[in-house]
C-alpha cells in the first residue's frame, strides 16, 4: 500500500517532515478550510471526527481557539480508501500534503497534513491497538470512537466522538471549560499539562512558576 505522499505527490517519497516555524492560524482561513474539507469529504462519503483542540474550541467557544495551531480531525483505518479518492479533488483545491508520518507499528502513513493558505489540518488515521484507538503515540479510549455523534459546528453538522462530553475531560481534565493559554500542542503531554496547570493554578506551586515564568520572558 502505498502512503499518501508517494501516492499523489513523490512516487520516491513515502515519508515528508514539514517546518511549520512559518506557519499562522488565522481563524476565518482555518474556518474556509474545514468547510471546504467537510464539503469534498463529504461528497466521498469520508466519515471524519473532530479532535483535541478542534473540538474543544467547537464544544466550548463554538469556534476555533484564537491561539490554536490548526484544525485535528481523525478517521478510522477503514476511512483510508475514501480519504484517498477524495484527495485528487482536495489538491484540486489548493490543498496540499505538507507532511505525513509512518505509523510505529507498520509501513504506513497514520498522520497526514494537508495545508491551505497557510493553515492545517492535521488527519489521524486511527487502527485499535491494545485495546484503544491509537495514530502515532496518541490514543482514545475504544468507547470514544466506536460510534459518532454529531454536533453543529461552522453552521454545518460534524462528527464528534461519542460521549465528546466525557472524552474531553479524558484529555483536559474535568474543568476543560477553563480557557489555558499556551499548552504544548502534543496532544498526550497535552491532556497532562491541563490537569497540572489547573490544579497548581491558585496554589503555591502555581504561584512559584508564574514567577518563574515572568522572570524568564519578562
Amino acid at each position: 500500500m502505498k502512503t499518501f505522499y508517494e501516492e499523489f505527490i513523490d512516487k520516491n517519497i513515502k515519508y515528508k517532515n514539514y517546518d511549520f516555524k512559518d506557519a499562522k492560524f488565522d481563524i476565518k482561513i482555518a474556518r474556509d478550510n474545514s468547510l471546504l474539507f467537510k464539503q469534498i469529504c463529504d461528497k466521498y462519503e469520508v466519515k471524519f471526527f473532530l479532535l483535541f483542540g478542534t473540538l474543544l474550541g467547537a464544544v466550548r467557544e463554538n469556534n476555533f481557539i484564537k491561539y490554536d495551531t490548526d484544525v485535528d480531525v481523525g478517521i478510522l483505518e477503514t476511512e483510508r480508501k475514501k480519504l484517498q479518492n477524495a484527495t485528487p479533488e482536495l489538491l484540486e483545491n489548493g490543498f496540499k500534503i505538507v507532511r505525513n508520518y509512518k505509523s510505529p507499528i507498520q509501513d504506513i502513513d497514520d498522520l497526514v497534513t494537508f495545508m491551505k493558505n497557510g493553515v492545517y489540518i492535521d488527519i489521524g488515521i486511527f487502527d485499535i491497538r491494545g485495546g484503544y484507538y491509537m495514530y502515532q503515540n496518541n490514543k482514545v479510549p475504544i468507547k470514544f470512537l466506536d460510534k459518532l455523534e454529531k454536533i453543529e459546528f461552522l453552521g454545518n453538522s460534524f462528527f464528534v466522538p461519542n460521549h465528546y462530553i466525557k472524552y474531553l475531560e479524558y484529555n483536559y481534565g474535568k474543568s476543560w471549560k477553563v480557557p489555558i493559554k499556551d499548552e504544548p500542542a502534543n496532544p498526550f503531554f497535552k491532556r497532562y499539562y491541563f490537569r497540572f496547570a489547573r490544579w497548581s493554578k491558585d496554589n503555591f506551586i502555581g504561584k512559584i512558576l508564574r514567577k518563574i515564568k515572568r522572570v524568564l520572558v519578562g
